[in-house]
């Protein structure tokens, strides 16, 4: 089972985030149906045992973000405390727990498992199921 984790947005969180400027974060967001990548990383099982895991395209987001900033795991997690712009991307309301640096690595290791990129990008698949833009 998945943590969904996100809380749901304060008026006030709402307020903020629609009166950040634009970045490529929204942009991004805007144009990518996220449906397809979903259903491609739910073919990752987290364990029965323990806490849940977190969201698979949450995490991906965070991949994202890490290769368009060069972030690396432990500044990404220190910049998911603070950023809003991040925060936003990601859907993470002010009361949502961040995730620690080794988690983003585990997940890291996890995509490569499961050929992500190779299942994205590479494999012919219905129109219908390929990931794309808007």
């Amino acid at each position: 089972m998945y943590n969904k984790q996100q809380a749901q947005l304060t008026l006030r969180e709402n307020l903020l985030y629609q009166n950040l400027p634009d970045d490529i974060l929204t942009q991004i967001n805007r144009l990518i149906n996220w449906e397809p990548f979903e259903k491609i990383l739910a073919k990752l099982h987290p364990s029965p045992v323990g806490r849940p895991a977190y969201d698979p395209l949450l995490m991906f987001k965070i991949l994202i973000i890490q290769q368009i900033y060069g972030h690396s795991d432990p500044e990404m997690e220190t910049m998911l405390y603070g950023n809003l712009f991040y925060r936003r991307f990601l859907g993470l309301s002010a009361t949502d727990s961040i995730l620690n640096y080794s988690t983003i690595f585990r997940f890291r290791s996890d995509l490569e498992s499961i050929n992500f990129c190779q299942v994205c990008f590479k494999n012919p698949t219905p129109a219908s199921e390929t990931p794309t833009v808007a």
